[in-house]
């Protein structure tokens, strides 16, 4: 995590962005190909072989789809799916078959850092060179550097290659408003993981690592700081994804959009992890939904099926576990009932949608929120111990308060007033509120501010509080 530290990041990213200027624009690939490898190695090391040796393998298939008939595209695609799958399930589940089937191995098996990621993005290029979306692409460098440009290839976002190999092929002119864009994207970024998920880690960790210590109310702000702390953590990953990009000329997936002011499950998964739920939308969620209503005895199942194995197939590839399976299912629940919901409120309009506006977008922060606790805890034995710590008998016994971590505390519950405060002025104003409009000397200052607060309020643990996405 040393690449977090601001006086390494900044300058490496100064130096970057200044030699994209020097190289020629046609180039410019070279330069990131060579920029991306560096950093996958620096921190994946071995991974590196599996990234490349799957790159090539999925250049070559895509030439062989847009080749062959129709029928034998099919196949070949199918084939390219199979592989793609059985990689990534021998590195992430490799430990856990051996172990049930008491073949465990010599060593274990390490899941390289983004299989998870440049494996769905690996799919989706397959897939859409199938339907003609786009042509394979003939240059592996480029090629190379769509799947491991740096930005990305740690947690996403995870790029189709509609939007992304163009960008590489007529990289565009950088000025210097997007510079200064892009810089303050990173800091902004990094003002989110440093300052305030890994601040709000500390106390998490506490509590949810001696499930059964703590109570009451205790548990109540844990939960609240661990639903902020996901979050922000991951949200501040985008930005600096988001913002290093900019600086080298390329635009990337925004991933979120205010996901807690969601009215419901549904609409969550519209505005949460952006690329990775169009993912699951586009090649899981729809292809389904049209082969069941395609069948007139599946009509039915069209409602329930495609929710249900969507929100599975994403607990399964978020991690290893049974309480993946049960968050994806639990989501999957309260999916469907959203649709019913909606369905129900068709026919029988509400008298003040206002107010219920707000009560559903309560209620869903409470419900999404309880569903990263499930997420966060490793056995049904934690969670359930976890839930019967709050109760009217212990409720005000709250000791968490009275020990060295009431800093953390204060400030952390401080960070979630400001951002739900300005989530909620984004959302009213529909993100016309720019930090750009402001007076130039409060802009400044407001980033001195948050430069200042990364370098003395930034929690620098570099060995415990990676980004949460890169262990999937």
């Amino acid at each position: 995590m040393d690449y977090l530290n601001p006086v390494l990041l900044l300058p490496a990213l100064g130096l970057l962005c200044a030699l994209v200027y020097l190289f020629p624009a046609r180039l410019r690939w070279v330069l990131l190909l060579v920029a991306s490898y560096a950093f996958y190695f620096w921190i994946g090391k071995w991974a590196i072989l599996v990234l490349m040796a799957l790159t090539v393998l999925n250049y070559f298939l895509a030439l062989a789809i847009e080749r062959a008939t129709p029928a034998r595209a099919k196949t070949v695609l199918i084939l390219g799916i199979l592989l793609n799958v059985a990689a990534l399930a021998f590195f992430k589940y490799g430990n856990v078959l051996s172990a049930q089937t008491g073949q465990a191995a010599s060593f274990k098996l390490l899941l390289p850092l983004g299989m998870s990621f440049f494996t769905l993005q690996h799919i989706a290029y397959l897939v859409d060179v199938k339907k003609g979306l786009i042509p394979a692409e003939r240059n592996l460098g480029i090629f190379a550097a769509f799947m491991a440009f740096f930005p990305k290839i740690a947690s996403g976002p995870i790029e189709r290659g509609r939007k992304l190999l163009p960008q590489l092929h007529q990289p565009k002119q950088v000025n210097s408003d997007e510079v200064l864009l892009g810089f303050r994207q990173v800091v902004f970024g990094l003002f989110k993981k440093v300052v305030i998920a890994d601040r709000l880690a500390l106390i998490v960790n506490q509590v949810f690592d001696n499930v059964g210590t703590y109570n009451g109310i205790t548990i109540l702000y844990s939960m609240l700081f661990l639903t902020f702390q996901i979050y922000l953590d991951f949200s501040g990953y985008t930005d600096i994804a988001l913002g290093a990009a900019r600086l080298m000329g390329i635009e990337l997936t925004p991933n979120f959009k205010r996901p807690y002011l969601a009215t419901d499950v549904a609409e969550f998964w519209n505005r949460w992890h952006l690329s990775f739920s169009t993912w699951l939308r586009d090649y899981i969620f729809y292809p389904l939904r049209r082969f069941l209503l395609q069948h007139h005895s599946a009509q039915a199942l069209a409602l329930v099926l495609p929710p249900l194995v969507t929100m599975l197939l994403s607990g399964a590839w978020h991690g290893v576990g049974w309480n993946f399976i049960a968050w994806g299912l639990y989501h999957a629940i309260f999916y469907i009932i959203s649709l019913w919901v909606k369905d129900m409120r068709k026919l029988h309009p509400p008298r003040w949608p206002g107010l219920l506006k707000a009560v559903d977008i309560l209620v869903n922060f409470l419900v999404v929120s309880a569903g990263w606790v499930i997420f966060r805890l490793d056995s049904f034995t934690q969670i359930k111990r976890l839930f019967s710590s709050i109760s009217w008998a212990n409720f005000i016994n709250s000791p968490f308060r009275r020990n060295s971590f009431e800093f953390d505390f204060e400030f952390g519950l401080l960070f979630i007033v400001l951002v739900v405060v300005w989530e909620v002025l984004q959302e009213v104003t529909r993100g016309r509120l720019e930090i750009d409009k402001l007076p130039t000397g409060v802009r400044w200052l407001g980033y001195f501010l948050i430069l200042l607060a990364i370098t003395t309020l930034g929690v620098f643990d570099y060995t415990g509080n990676p980004f949460i996405y890169f262990k999937f």
